[in-house]
């Protein structure tokens, strides 16, 4: 972890001649040798980026973490083990290390400036943990504990409240631990990670196809290009629709988890993972990564000695990225003599070619801020009305 590779390599050596073919860590020794020659060659080539802290607005002295924004950028959802403001969490606090339970706390972006993180009315005196939001900024999907089994729910937003979280049902959260999803931006299909019987090994990401009813199809392992006899989690599904971001500790990791991205091709299999480099990637653990609808920016959690607490929300600029193919309608929609949106307040649009709905959007009520992902080069009727 603080990167003496020779070292580490000596001392995994050394520890493999004392120990037996029988000792349980004996099949885990070459991996980690392995993890220590491409973080050698990933830190002779690094990639060029700027990370910045999100600043003392976002961050506090507790552990934040796993960030998620609206697709605009202009919201930021995000978890913390942070005192509440009522201090109603004051004495209540997880025994298995001491800190106060998870929360998750939403920022908006108002004319530049991040504004104080507001506690969700969700949130309970257990762990509340953001994992993704849809790309209409309509779902908002969630971890929760449940004693150790480990289940993925979704919240929906009504008006400027988020409802009861509902546990996903169908062949997603089984008894096996599922901690991370996300859904494609035509809704279609539900990615997410599980470590259930006869996956590849450890954690696996899977995928569910939306049907007819409108229910979720048989879970589906996405195949062993992606996932690897390690733990993959974290998984991200670019706007684009074709771009999958997650973490692993398989492939060709430098240490711990780290972060990759596979291509989507048009016969609807995945491309052989690539790895974002170092400095994105650590020697130790780097999960739960979003990018920006052009790809330009990345969003993670990280524990640097210059944060702020345990663990910070960070930017990374990716400086030589290739900006993605994706069309981002965004705009306000303001009412003459009203000082918040109406809560009737939408967004219709629809294929022209096929006469199709695209969706049904609806913008932010304190500011009427709204934002649509649109597949580039279709014709669409647009039409707002409150």
């Amino acid at each position: 972890i603080n990167s003496y590779l020779d070292a580490a390599m000596l001392n995994y050596n050394s520890f493999k001649e004392k120990i037996s073919k029988k000792h349980y860590l004996f099949n885990e020794i070459d991996h980690h040798i392995e993890q220590c020659k491409n973080a050698k060659i990933a830190m002779e080539n690094p990639v060029n980026i700027k990370v910045s802290n999100m600043g003392s607005i976002i961050n506090s002295v507790s552990p934040d973490y796993s960030p998620v924004l609206s697709i605009d950028e202009s919201s930021i959802y995000f978890t913390s083990r942070r005192v509440r403001k009522d201090s109603s969490n004051y004495y209540i606090k997880d025994i298995s290390d001491g800190e106060h339970y998870e929360d998750i706390y939403v920022s908006n972006n108002y004319d530049g400036a991040w504004s104080e993180p507001e506690l969700l009315g969700i949130n309970t005196e257990g762990h509340e943990a953001t994992v993704n939001i849809s790309a209409d900024g309509q779902t908002l999907f969630i971890y929760k504990d449940d004693n150790g089994d480990g289940n993925i729910y979704i919240s929906k937003l009504e008006g400027e409240e988020w409802s009861t979280p509902i546990k996903l049902g169908s062949d997603i959260n089984l008894t096996s631990r599922e901690t991370h999803a996300h859904v494609s931006p035509d809704g279609d299909f539900l990615y997410f990670v599980s470590d259930r019987k006869g996956g590849f090994g450890g954690q696996d990401i899977y995928v569910c196809k939306k049907l007819p009813t409108g229910d979720w199809s048989k879970a589906q392992n996405i195949g062993n290009i992606v996932n690897t006899p390690y733990d993959e989690d974290g998984v991200f599904i670019h706007p684009d629709g074709k771009s999958m971001y997650f973490s692993s500790k398989g492939h060709n990791s430098i240490g711990g988890y780290d972060i990759f991205y596979s291509l989507l091709d048009d016969a609807g299999n995945w491309s052989k993972p690539i790895n974002m480099g170092y400095p994105v990637n650590t020697t130790d653990d780097d999960v739960f990564f979003v990018t920006s609808a052009d790809g330009k920016r990345g969003y993670y959690s990280s524990f640097k000695e210059t944060g702020y607490g345990e663990k910070d929300i960070y930017k990374i600029s990716l400086e030589d990225a290739d900006a993605k193919p994706v069309t981002l309608l965004t705009g306000f929609i303001k009412v003459r003599g009203m000082s918040e949106t109406p809560d009737n307040a939408q967004v219709v649009v629809t294929n022209n070619e096929n006469g199709e709905l695209v969706g049904i959007f609806k913008p932010r009520k304190k500011d009427g801020k709204f934002s649509i992902i649109l597949a580039p080069g279709n014709d669409y009727h647009i039409i707002y009305s409150a």
